[in-house]
């Protein structure tokens, strides 16, 4: 393919062979005035004194505050199954059993909801992760199970 033919007609007045020529474009430029100096600089002074007065508010500020946190975190409860109960001390094992009473008041703390006792759900776990139980049985489905079959069966009376 051949580029279209040039001529003179279609060129830029100042591409033309016969055109006027201007050897130094930039002597047209005339300084800037005194007045016009100083109005640029007022408009960087302001300009700065504006984004340091900013930057000064964010600093001031400081970080966010982080919010306080009322204990561990019960986040490790939805993975904990009977082979981390297997395998952890009597510390670890009563640690997953409050949090576990803990995970379950948390959305209502005025209404406990189906809770064990501490010492039943301990016996609950023994008793379910020393067993036949594979070791991927997560321990929260067995303790609301139970939690929640506590409240219909039958009440012991001395």
């Amino acid at each position: 393919m051949r580029p279209p033919a040039v001529s003179d007609t279609t060129l830029h007045p100042g591409w033309r062979v016969g055109g006027i020529s201007m050897p130094h474009p930039w002597r047209r430029l005339r300084a800037a005035s005194l007045r016009a100096r100083l109005i640029a600089l007022a408009v960087a002074v302001l300009a700065l004194s504006l984004a340091s007065a900013a930057t000064w508010r964010l600093i001031e500020a400081g970080p966010t505050p982080t919010p306080t946190r009322v204990g561990p975190g019960t986040a490790f409860l939805g993975t904990t199954t009977c082979s981390d109960w297997r395998d952890a001390g009597l510390h670890r094992r009563l640690v997953i059993v409050r949090m576990l009473g803990v995970a379950a008041t948390q959305p209502d703390p005025e209404n406990a909801g189906a809770t064990l006792a501490e010492g039943d759900a301990y016996a609950l776990f023994q008793s379910i992760c020393s067993g036949n139980a594979p070791g991927s049985t997560l321990l929260y489905e067995s303790y609301n199970r139970a939690a929640s079959f506590r409240s219909v069966s039958p009440a012991v009376r001395p």
